[in-house]
């Protein structure tokens, strides 16, 4: 799991449609790469953030604006080669 640098960037995960306890079960088995996991039970921020798909997940700077969005599952491959490069451009930002 990640632990949060104070002002550093955050990877936030949206619950949009699964059941808060099936989500965490399955974040426990799966590895949590998430910051924050806010629960949207009625789409509303899922609407405002052009969410379509599930799972996604947002890449937010210490300014709170979102970097990027990744759709889809977070393993391995896209943690090293796409978030992870990401989080350091943004912790190198001033």
């Amino acid at each position: 799991a990640l632990s949060r640098q104070s002002g550093g960037p955050l990877i936030v995960g949206l619950n949009w449609r699964d059941e808060p306890s099936a989500a965490l079960d399955m974040l426990r088995r799966a590895g949590n790469p998430y910051h924050a996991i806010p629960v949207d039970p009625d789409s509303d921020l899922a609407v405002d953030l052009g969410v379509y798909g599930a799972p996604e997940s947002f890449i937010i700077d210490k300014r709170g604006v979102i970097r990027d969005k990744h759709v889809g599952a977070i393993n391995p491959e896209v943690w090293q080669d796409k978030i992870q490069p990401l989080i350091r451009r943004l912790e190198a930002e001033s």
